[in-house]
């Protein structure tokens, strides 16, 4: 059966009777009007309420929604030795911000400070948990080297963290792991590919539960070739910048799961379920239905709350479409 999922945030929830919001409340805390422990109290309410929204919406494989992070690399950066935490920086060709990583040293594993935000999760999810966590690649270039100069040793060493942190989230309860490479997208040369593959193998390497490989934000089919022969469990693909991609899906079968990101995380319009249907038929009937997952395509937390639980809910629907008709 298709399953759904998410790829990793969702929108920071408003104020309202269901609940307070994560942002308002970190900015009250920060000036000196909200205590650590009512902060606390509020991202658990949040994280909790997130992920109730997304197993009502019909999501099958979900996130805590990464109630906490800022952005896909800071809460990584921190686990780090020799990374300290830059300036506000523009994220890829979105209108939003990440703090800039900078490599001081020679990179190590300090510990997992995310492990006991997995199991927190875990304790309230009544569904598979997916944790995403940025790839080697998308790290290092979202980074400022300030060490290696060399891009190839400094993969190497963050996919060596990247294996201890992704150890400890399966320990704490993580049922998949998911790396995000979107920068693969943003001209890397087939050199910069190989090495990325390399450092996704060390990432990956010892780990028992499924692991993905998500890029987004642009079209994936040049790097078709280059993407499909990664040692990963799942491939997810930006269907919304990538159309043709579903052609492609739809003629070569991958002998893995496929995640097929049909609504769009960054366009407000809600996508027609029996469009987003007939695309599910056409690469079920290559990929088999029990190897594909749907999901927006990229994080949501781009979108108001309302729409993006609205995009959740029209993937249900198009999988109940799929299935009335099978």
């Amino acid at each position: 059966m298709v399953r759904i999922t998410v790829i990793g945030s969702y929108p920071k929830l408003p104020e309202g009777t269901e609940g307070p919001n994560v942002r308002n409340a970190i900015n009250r805390f920060e000036a000196g009007r909200l205590s650590s422990r009512a902060l606390e109290q509020t991202v658990r309410q949040t994280v909790a309420r997130v992920i109730r929204e997304q197993e009502q919406a019909g999501v099958d494989l979900v996130t805590d929604g990464q109630v906490r992070w800022d952005d896909l690399v800071t809460p990584f950066a921190r686990d780090l030795g020799s990374v300290e935490v830059g300036g506000l920086v523009r994220y890829f060709d979105n209108n939003v911000y990440y703090r800039r990583p900078q490599i001081k040293g020679r990179v190590w594993f300090r510990g997992s400070s995310l492990a006991w935000e997995v199991r927190q999760a875990k304790a309230v999810a009544r569904k598979p948990l997916k944790v995403a966590l940025p790839g080697p690649y998308t790290f290092v270039k979202l980074s400022v080297d300030e060490h290696y100069h060399d891009l190839g040793q400094a993969m190497a060493d963050v996919a060596e963290a990247l294996n201890l942190e992704t150890h400890a989230l399966v320990e704490a309860g993580a049922d998949v792991i998911q790396f995000d490479e979107p920068a693969l997208l943003f001209g890397a040369s087939s050199e910069e590919v190989r090495l990325a593959r390399e450092a996704l193998a060390v990432a990956r390497e010892g780990l028992t539960v499924p692991v993905a490989l998500h890029t987004y934000f642009r079209d994936a089919e040049p790097l078709w070739e280059a993407l499909v022969s990664f040692d990963v469990d799942i491939l997810g693909w930006d269907l919304a910048s990538g159309p043709g991609l579903a052609r492609r899906l739809a003629e070569v079968e991958l002998g893995k799961q496929v995640t097929l990101g049909l609504v769009d995380g960054r366009d407000w319009r809600l996508e027609a379920a029996d469009e987003l249907a007939r695309i599910i038929e056409a690469v079920g009937r290559r990929q088999g239905d029990d190897r594909i997952l749907i999901s927006p395509s990229c994080g949501l937390e781009f979108l108001p709350q309302g729409r993006a639980l609205a995009k959740l809910e029209r993937l249900a629907e198009a999988r109940a479409l799929v299935a009335g008709g099978a």
